[in-house]
């Protein structure tokens, strides 16, 4: 049986259902940036896992757009990529999985949620063509949970970010057929 790790930010954290699954472990942790996985990546590596599956970008998006407190800008294509290029660079054995950034819906007014679904589309694009470059897999997870709005369906999500329990069902359904 493969040994899979996910890796990512509190979207991977809560997603309770890997739990089914013996060979899957899950390094999610709430709030993480592409620069706090470059930190944590080690931990990772030190696994070797044979399959890796990496969401990571909402936070990094949202916190570029002041939608937090903090104010601090991340370079999110230098930082994803040092991210990628450490991975492959050190895990040349395993299977890297890149997962596109989900959108949102009902964080902001209807006019900057379209704006941001918008700008979330173009990083996706972003992380297929790093996909292609490190020879890793691009899943597009988004396109199956937006409405025809190009946001988050309501019923998939608790808070306009997060996925609801039928959101990680869909979630878990389109993604398992890798592991």
């Amino acid at each position: 049986m493969d040994k899979v790790i996910f890796f990512g930010d509190s979207i991977t954290y809560q997603f309770e259902l890997l739990n089914r699954n013996k060979n899957i472990i899950n390094y999610g942790v709430g709030g993480d940036t592409t620069i706090k996985l470059i930190g944590r990546v080690k931990e990772v590596i030190v696994e070797k896992p044979d399959k890796l599956f990496l969401l990571i970008g909402i936070n990094d998006y949202l916190l570029n757009q002041n939608f937090y407190d903090e104010k601090l800008v991340i370079d999110f294509v230098k930082t994803y990529e040092t991210l990628i290029k450490h991975i492959s660079d050190n895990l040349k054995d395993t299977k890297l999985y890149l997962i596109s950034i989900f959108p949102v819906v009902d964080l902001v007014n209807s006019k900057e949620t379209k704006r941001y679904n918008i700008e979330i589309d173009e990083t996706n694009e972003f992380i297929k063509n790093m996909a292609k470059q490190y020879n890793a897999a691009y899943i597009d997870i988004a396109i199956e949970l937006k409405d025809d709005n190009n946001s988050l369906k309501k019923e998939y999500t608790r808070d306009g970010l997060h996925l609801s329990l039928a959101g990680y069902e869909n979630y878990y359904n389109l993604i398992s057929k890798h592991f």
